[in-house]
C-alpha cells in the first residue's frame, strides 16, 4: 500500500503531465480582463484630469494678461509661451501616467509569472524522491527566484529611466521665453 507521502508525489506528478498544475486560465482570464479594464478607466480618467488642467491653465493665462494689461504684440507673446508651457506640462504628465500604468501592469504580469513559477517549483519539490533531491532542488529555487527577482527589477527600472527621459525630452523641446 503506497504512502501518504508518494500518493501525494504521484497526484503532483499526475497533474504537472496533464497541465492541471499550471495556473488555471479560468482563474486567470477574468483577472486579466479585469486588469485590462481598470488599466483603461485610469488612462481616461488621467486624461481628463490632463486635459482639465491644460485648460485651467489655459483660462487662468488669458485672465492674468488681462488683468495686468498685457495686450498686443507682447501680450499675445507671453500668453503663447505660457499656453505652450502648459501643453508640454500636459504631454509629460500623460507620458508620465502612462508610464505608472504600464509600470502597474509590469507587475501584475511579473506576479503571475512568479506564481506559475512558484506551482511549478512546488511540483518539482514534490517529485523529489529523497532529502538531499528535496534540499538541492530548494536551493535552486532559490537561487532561480533571487535571479529573477533582480531581473524584473533591472525590467521595471529601465521602463522607468525610458519614460523619465521621454518626458525630460519633451519638455526640453520646449521654446524659452526670451528675456524681456
Amino acid at each position: 500500500m503506497p504512502s501518504a507521502q508518494q500518493s501525494s508525489r504521484s497526484d503532483a506528478a499526475s497533474k504537472a503531465a496533464t497541465g492541471q498544475g499550471t495556473l488555471p486560465e479560468a482563474v486567470a482570464d477574468p483577472v486579466i480582463e479585469l486588469r485590462h479594464q481598470a488599466v483603461e478607466s485610469a488612462q481616461q480618467i488621467a486624461r481628463t484630469g490632463i486635459e482639465t488642467a491644460a485648460h485651467r491653465i489655459r483660462t487662468a493665462s488669458d485672465e492674468i494678461a488681462r488683468a495686468f494689461g498685457m495686450s498686443g504684440e507682447e501680450g499675445e507673446r507671453l500668453n503663447r509661451q505660457a499656453r505652450q508651457n502648459a501643453e508640454a506640462l500636459a504631454r509629460c504628465g500623460a507620458l508620465l501616467t502612462e508610464a505608472a500604468q504600464d509600470g502597474a501592469r509590469n507587475l501584475f504580469d511579473l506576479g503571475l509569472r512568479q506564481t506559475q513559477r512558484n506551482l511549478d517549483g512546488l511540483n518539482r519539490l514534490a517529485e523529489a524522491k529523497s532529502l538531499q533531491e528535496f534540499t538541492t532542488i530548494l536551493s535552486d529555487l532559490v537561487r532561480e527566484a533571487a535571479q529573477q527577482m533582480v531581473q524584473d527589477g533591472r525590467t521595471l527600472a529601465e521602463a522607468s529611466l525610458r519614460a523619465a527621459d521621454e518626458a525630460g525630452k519633451t519638455l526640453s523641446r520646449m521654446p524659452r521665453l526670451p528675456a524681456a
